[in-house]
């Protein structure tokens, strides 16, 4: 059975308020279904959603919204960036409704409103690993009276549950007793679809961990890199998980019949094969043209607050504010390195601190010049952070078999060249030394 998930705006009187079904189209922008097209409202949850959602979906999807409830006055056509009220509780009706498979559906389904939102999580983590949150702030009068519009704009629309988080269902439901809270659970909107309408439309409370429980009871799968399972053979197929930061893999058994055990290798093997190659190719282009230095590699280490190691890439051309990262270097050789950051036209040392009074701050570093093997920088559990202060950023790395003297340090961060956005790689044969520029976008 499918289902038209929505959620509900607060217009600020019951009779105001109204519905917006949210699901995903094949189109070139987001729109409202017979209105017009836009970016999303700024700061809203489905504005979090698409930012997090994986390249192969935002290459050829966008959102569309379909309004319930609500006239629209005449020749007047809404945009996306209209219908987005303040705070993010269209955030867990957004990803399931994007998650969602609608084809062959009709505007007969049952509607499920949903009004939850996200807790926030850094844009490195996508989609994984969601937390359901409350939408109201305070338990005040204020709050009781939204969610006391958005429950009368989904029972006006004849929708056959509203999903709350528990702390928001118990604020509705503390002083009225018609409206009626039921568990969460796998067959919960099954059920309440057979049975007919009636004037007590339940509130179905959910719980911080609940996403991937609503979104079984919604019969929304978890996508596995794209594939549908119902395109895949009957023969079992080992497939990376959606979640690019578990190591691992994940076991799919799919039912579909088949007669031919063997069509699936046979019709995409030549396919499979091309992008093997291609890939070994962009890997060696790679290596051979970005490889900073002989017996030196530098690696970009996008961390959580906490300094744990989310994904490695190479240096990328831009950030936005608010990442979390660190440096790997690895050394090959016995090698003294020098490591600067240009912050407000003034060179900052990151790397070796002269200063013995930073051993109480929180980018001490315990080894020392010369260095070989690999390191993280910085190596206490803080992480580099981008502040909001956007622009470019600029890294130096100096780097010699022997200790440089000061003066000549202060003579490279003078002459060194910097490229609007990459690196830079220079050298001084006679003295043997070597330093390499990195200059990325803040965004």
């Amino acid at each position: 059975m499918g289902f038209r998930i929505a959620y509900p705006v607060d217009a600020g009187t019951p009779e105001d308020s109204f519905l917006v079904v949210v699901r995903k189209q094949k189109q070139r922008q987001h729109s409202i279904k017979s209105g017009g097209v836009s970016r999303l409202g700024n700061k809203s949850g489905a504005s979090f959603v698409y930012e997090r959602l994986r390249l192969d979906e935002t290459s050829q999807y966008y959102f569309e919204f379909d309004i319930i409830g609500k006239d629209q006055p005449a020749n007047t056509r809404l945009n996306p960036e209209d219908i987005f009220g303040s705070g993010t509780s269209d955030a867990v009706a957004c990803v399931l409704g994007f998650r969602q498979d609608r084809d062959g559906s009709t505007g007969k389904d049952p509607l499920v409103c949903i009004s939850c939102s996200l807790e926030f999580q850094d844009i490195a983590y996508g989609l994984d690993c969601l937390k359901i949150e409350k939408v109201t702030e305070k338990d005040n009068p204020s709050s009781l009276k939204s969610l006391k519009n958005k429950w009368a704009a989904c029972k006006k629309n004849k929708a056959i549950a509203l999903v709350l988080y528990e702390e928001d269902a118990q604020l509705l439901c503390r002083d009225n007793d018609s409206v009626k809270q039921i568990p969460l659970s796998e067959n919960t909107f099954a059920e309440l679809a057979q049975k007919a309408h009636s004037d007590s439309m339940p509130v179905v409370v959910c719980k911080r961990d609940d996403y991937s429980l609503l979104s079984t009871a919604l019969g929304i799968a978890p996508p596995v890199h794209g594939i549908a399972l119902s395109e895949m053979p009957a023969k079992s197929y080992i497939l990376q998980a959606e979640n690019p930061h578990i190591q691992g893999i994940v076991f799919v058994e799919c039912k579909k019949n088949s007669t031919d055990r063997f069509s699936f290798v046979r019709k995409y093997w030549i396919w499979g094969f091309s992008i093997l190659l291609s890939s070994l190719f962009i890997a060696l282009l790679l290596f051979i043209t970005m490889k900073p230095g002989e017996g030196l590699q530098i690696r970009f280490l996008y961390t959580d607050r906490q300094g744990k190691a989310i994904k490695e890439s190479d240096i990328p051309q831009s950030l936005k504010s608010g990442t979390y990262y660190k440096i790997r270097l690895i050394c090959q050789e016995k090698i003294y390195v020098y490591f600067y950051q240009l912050d407000q036209q003034k060179w900052q040392i990151l790397f070796p601190h002269p200063d013995p009074e930073f051993k109480n701050k929180p980018y001490w570093y315990e080894f020392k010049n010369p260095i070989q093997g690999e390191y993280i920088f910085p190596p206490s559990i803080k992480p580099f952070m981008l502040d909001n202060r956007v622009g470019q950023e600029k890294w130096i790395l100096i780097y010699s078999p022997w200790e440089i003297p000061e003066n000549t340090i202060h003579g490279i961060l003078q002459k060194c060249r910097f490229k609007e956005r990459g690196y830079v790689m220079e050298d001084d044969v006679d003295a043997h030394i070597q330093w390499i520029t990195y200059c990325f976008e803040h965004i």
